[in-house]
């Protein structure tokens, strides 16, 4: 799908054209299908984390005296039950998850020491647009690859790439006639979490990028209602401008 983008000026919106017809995939189409909060930065904020927190104390309270802590630890602790106060796990799970959508490349990443300053307060940590970032970072990965960059066998993109896919099962439900069984990490990073816990890792069904071809060829396919819906909002709000 990035290869098929559309030359477009708006920095916030990418459309990619699928089966003969144009598909749009902007914040509204990423909160449609994710459910994530991207509303509003908080004033003063605009994900500047760094510059809003002076001292970070909180670290030793979730991780006590542990320097580098990995999403992979932290499932583990959550998997074997290290940590038995509730509220501690949701933040090890919270930070997981935040950690895997920003930036979704292995489970060796770190734990950032400011978002776990950020999740401190849950309540407020849970209010935080944190679907905004993540669609900024995607957005932002997404522009500025180009020609030559798209030609290359892989590519990495940060943010939650896995919205794009959302977006276009969404459109073109035929996609999914076909899927294959596949794994959703690297081995080794499932060698990390024993037991139970290495099913989360294994037995997925992913898109099967040979059917998906086939789709494409079709010049019958038909467009869900997300595609026919997301253009009114769209010129509904432009007419409240």
């Amino acid at each position: 799908m990035l290869s098929r983008q559309l030359k477009t000026k708006k920095k916030h919106e990418a459309w990619f054209r699928f089966a003969g017809k144009p598909v749009r995939f902007s914040l509204l189409e990423f909160a449609i299908v994710t459910g994530l909060p991207c509303g509003q930065f908080p004033p003063k904020s605009k994900m500047k984390l760094k510059e809003t927190i002076t001292e970070q104390r909180y670290w030793p309270s979730l991780f006590g005296k542990v320097d580098t802590v990995t999403v992979s630890s932290v499932i583990k602790m959550l998997y074997r039950k290290t940590v038995k106060d509730t509220e501690i796990r949701i933040k090890y799970a919270c930070l997981a998850l935040l950690e895997s959508v920003l930036l979704p490349t292995s489970l060796k990443m770190k734990i950032s020491r400011d978002h776990v300053e950020a999740i401190k307060d849950l309540d407020a940590f849970f209010a935080y647009p944190w679907g905004r970032v993540a669609f900024d970072m995607l957005m932002g990965s997404i522009k500025e690859r180009d020609e030559i960059a798209l030609s290359q066998n892989t590519i990495a993109i940060k943010g939650f790439v896995l919205a794009l896919q959302l977006v276009m099962v969404e459109a073109v439900p035929a996609l999914t006639d076909v899927v294959q069984d596949t794994c959703s990490s690297s081995e080794s990073d499932s060698e990390d979490v024993d037991g139970h816990g290495r099913d989360i890792f294994c037995k997925k069904q992913t898109l099967n990028p040979a059917h998906a071809r086939n789709v494409d060829k079709r010049i019958d396919v038909s467009y869900s209602f997300l595609t026919n819906i997301v253009q009114f909002i769209h010129l509904y709000f432009q007419t409240l401008r």
